[in-house]
């Protein structure tokens, strides 16, 4: 991984509301590829 990836793995504001942010779609691949690879339970 590289600074780049990790910039853009990071969460992503939605809004000006002070809820939860939302992960971005690479953090959600890279989970699920992760999960698949090593059958583990999320």
């Amino acid at each position: 991984m590289d600074e780049k990836a990790i910039q853009l793995w990071s969460q992503i504001k939605h809004g000006n509301h002070e809820r939860l942010s939302l992960f971005s779609d690479l953090f959600i691949t890279t989970v699920l590829m992760v999960k698949c690879v090593f059958s583990m339970p999320l």
